[in-house]
């Protein structure tokens, strides 16, 4: 009776897998969670195009304004590029986190098949 528990916990986990899959790519598209996301990425990052502790202020002089506007655009299309690429990265885990369970399932089937 053991290995019907242990197949019903292995399905349990591939389902897991597949509400954390359906869960994080559907949160990804919503444009709330990118827009939050972004205001995060972005946190003091103002602050940090305008500090005069990374660049010469007196060699910039009055082009600092759009040194700093260049700096924050870099930034955000930085972010913006890997939050695209994020749904890429979220089937990778969950592929890998898949194979790993169906493994352990094999593995599983083996014993409960050496041990009959």
């Amino acid at each position: 009776m053991t290995h019907v528990i242990k197949i019903l916990e292995y399905t349990g986990k591939l389902s897991d897998i597949y509400q954390f899959l359906d869960y994080s790519l559907t949160a990804i598209e919503d444009p709330m969670i990118k827009d939050r996301s972004l205001k995060k990425w972005m946190e003091g990052v103002p602050s940090l195009a305008r500090d005069e502790r990374f660049f010469n202020v007196d060699l910039l002089g009055d082009q600092l304004e759009q040194f700093a506007s260049m700096v924050e655009g870099q930034f955000r299309d930085s972010f913006l590029k890997k939050f695209a690429d994020s749904s890429k990265i979220i089937l990778n885990l969950s592929l890998v986190m898949m194979c790993t369970i169906m493994e352990l399932y094999f593995e599983h089937v083996l014993k409960t098949i050496m041990d009959a």
